[in-house]
């Protein structure tokens, strides 16, 4: 969950007796902000550390030795490399503390980014709380308890507590910046949409679908004009709400979704076209007591609200041991179905693959 990545100037070669470590700091400083630029974040991460490496030479200022820091940290956590970006993050955090404090607003930043790395790594929540946590009380007092910055605190903590770290009292700070996310900044704003967004996950997690559906909807209402999605957050929400609404055995409260997924997705080749619903199968006892693996196609038409129709096998590997499962669980689907000139169209030819594999 990084945040920002800080951007600063290149050095200027009349500050230094040595041209050239200035100019050998300045192209590795290009190389990565290019490399970055194009979502190379590995290969930008090492060209930062070389530019480090120059300026650390050349006893560049504290605040820029930070900044680099810093952005390499951001840079390593972009390419999954967990425990060197928070090393460079604690590096930069040493440096701002320094300059600024242990309690300056400043460090809010990296502290968030610091927190986010931490949470990771399955062995780091405590460092991930406690980082998240100082970044909450720091904003707190700097801005008010009643302020976007500390309801915006609040949210990362409980974030990282639900979605990482699996504490589910994480949701109490994630109500508590909804609610001030929808005072101070409305609800139709992106962090309150966030915000109910995270709750619906978690409660969806938890099989509490018809809380998990509200929240859903409260989001959809916020925007223009809910059946009609324009956008991919839009989309993401009506493809949350077949799957809960399926998940409780509400077909019919689904179908208005799949339609709108339909409506704005551009017609599929039958190759292509993935449920919006997809169940696992039932395992037949039979086949777990006796190590049977296997996989199965079936082949069905998805009609003009997305269910399935006509399911049939048409092969398998294995034993036909899974063949009733399989029609069983398709039948289950959910589809956004094809629209042809603003219309949904019956699909035929439909194909899926159901794998039957046991864990060791």
């Amino acid at each position: 969950m990084p945040r920002f990545m800080i951007i600063f100037l290149f050095l200027c070669s009349s500050a230094f007796a040595s041209e050239q470590p200035i100019s050998r700091f300045n192209q590795h400083y290009k190389e990565s902000q290019a490399l970055a630029r194009n979502g190379e974040f590995a290969q930008a991460a090492d060209a930062a550390i070389q530019a480090l490496k120059i300026a650390e030479e050349i006893e560049l200022g504290q605040e820029q030795i930070a900044n680099l820091q810093f952005n390499i940290g951001f840079l390593l956590n972009q390419s999954r490399r967990y425990p060197q970006a928070c090393e460079a993050f604690e590096l930069a955090l040493e440096n701002y503390e320094a300059l600024q404090g242990d309690t300056s607003p400043y460090l809010i930043n990296t502290l968030d980014n610091l927190g986010s790395c931490y949470s990771e790594q399955t062995s780091k929540g405590n460092l991930a709380k406690k980082n998240l946590q100082r970044a909450r009380s720091i904003a707190k007092a700097s801005y008010g308890e009643s302020s976007p910055e500390h309801a915006r605190a609040l949210f990362r903590l409980g974030q990282a507590m639900l979605m990482y770290l699996g504490e589910k009292r994480g949701d109490i700070y994630v109500k508590q910046s909804l609610e001030l996310f929808d005072e101070l900044l409305g609800t139709d704003s992106n962090e309150s949409r966030g915000a109910q967004f995270t709750l619906a996950k978690f409660e969806l997690a938890r099989k509490k679908y018809s809380r998990a559906a509200g929240r859903f909807n409260n989001i959809l209402e916020t925007f223009d004009d809910p059946d009609n999605p324009s956008s991919k957050l839009e989309l993401s929400i009506h493809g949350f709400l077949v799957e809960t609404y399926e998940a409780d055995g509400k077909s019919d409260l689904a179908t208005k979704h799949c339609l709108a997924i339909g409506q704005m997705t551009p017609a599929q080749d039958v190759q292509d076209y993935m449920p919006l619903f997809k169940p696992r199968p039932t395992y037949p006892p039979q086949a777990i007591r006796s190590g049977k693996t296997g996989k199965v196609i079936v082949e069905f038409d998805v009609d003009e609200q997305g269910f399935v129709q006509n399911p049939k096998v048409v092969a398998r590997e294995g034993s036909n041991i899974f063949d009733d499962p399989s029609l069983e669980v398709v039948k289950r689907f959910r589809y956004a179905p094809r629209f042809v000139d603003g219309k949904a169209v019956h699909t035929t030819g439909v194909k899926n693959r159901i794998v039957y594999a046991l864990s060791r």
